[in-house]
């Protein structure tokens, strides 16, 4: 199975043998493979994920590898922000609402703690609240992003995304409230028209 991660170069750099680590663990137990865009934006970050990604959901076993890492690195005290970062993508990327909730947690933290996560963090923060349904958290979270990298392609378009479910919710909100008042209206006539008989 493949699937992106989409990871700050420099910190690829720096945390290498971490990064090397987890990859020995995934070939080891052939269960998936990393292939990395390296499409830089020109200031050595990869590309974040397309909005026609997020709904790309990671099979049962790869999430388990990940989700095995993360547990392992935490029972031993060295979770890393990697780990931690790939282990909340995947469960954002999940169908399921509790994976997405704590897949959403994980990334409020990162990005509360690490600056270096900041981009990515917001992101999938926004991923994660629109998969949720919080359209109004996701707009914000994006629109955060967007006030960094006003071009940031990926962040436009899930701005898209999220404008036009906003925008559905609000055309069905209006049918139901106009479909509620003409019933409402009815019965009034209907009542008033048998008050008079």
């Amino acid at each position: 199975m493949h699937f992106r991660i989409w990871i700050d170069l420099a910190a690829r750099l720096r945390a290498g043998n971490a990064l090397r680590h987890f990859l020995s663990l995934l070939f080891l137990h052939h269960t998936l493979t990393l292939p990395f865009d390296m499409r830089t934006d020109g200031k050595n970050n990869l590309e974040l994920a397309e909005a026609a990604d997020i709904w790309d959901e990671l099979d049962y076993e790869s999430l388990e590898v990940i989700r095995r890492q993360y547990e392992a690195e935490e029972e031993k005290g060295i979770l890393t922000t990697q780990t931690t970062f790939n282990y909340a993508w995947a469960l954002v990327k999940s169908s399921r609402k509790d994976h997405q909730e704590k897949g959403v947690l994980l990334l409020q933290k990162l990005y509360k703690d690490d600056p270096s996560r900041r981009r990515e963090s917001l992101y999938f923060l926004g991923v994660g609240y629109y998969k949720l349904g919080k359209y109004t958290d996701a707009q914000k979270i994006i629109g955060k992003l967007l006030e960094k990298e006003p071009t940031n392609e990926q962040a436009i378009s899930l701005n898209q995304e999220i404008e036009n479910k906003l925008t559905s919710e609000a055309y069905i909100g209006g049918s139901i409230v106009a479909g509620a008042v003409a019933v409402a209206g009815g019965l009034l006539f209907l009542g008033l028209r048998r008050a008079r008989k």
